[in-house]
């Protein structure tokens, strides 16, 4: 496989939650998620920002909230080792269609 490319893509969770803290928003808008590029340098830094927030910063961020305060703190050491473990510079953010598609392949029966 020398030579090929290797796009890593993420779906909804941690990723999606990093885009929404990127990008400021005043609540989590998946319109402007879906479909984003994250460098790996984001993530790293994105991952710091969030592991130095006390637990009730996260619960009052906007795209973290109560539910996933006490996760995503988690889910930022399982991004960071798998960005680490793949060699990649950039994850593409998917907030929907890949259910939807794989719900598709199977009632097409492929």
């Amino acid at each position: 496989m020398t030579g090929r490319k290797v796009q890593m893509l993420g779906t909804s969770g941690t990723v999606t939650t990093l885009v929404g803290i990127k990008k400021d928003l005043a609540r989590y808008d998946r319109r402007r998620v879906d479909g984003c590029y994250l460098s790996l340098d984001s993530v790293e830094g994105l991952n710091r920002r969030v592991a130095a927030m006390s637990y009730d910063e996260r619960v009052a961020h906007p795209c973290i909230g109560r539910h996933r305060a006490d996760l995503v703190v988690a889910g930022c050491a399982i991004l960071d080792a798998l960005c680490r473990t793949w060699p990649v510079d950039r994850l593409r953010v998917a907030d929907r269609g890949l259910r939807e598609g794989i719900i598709f392949t199977l009632m097409q029966g492929l």
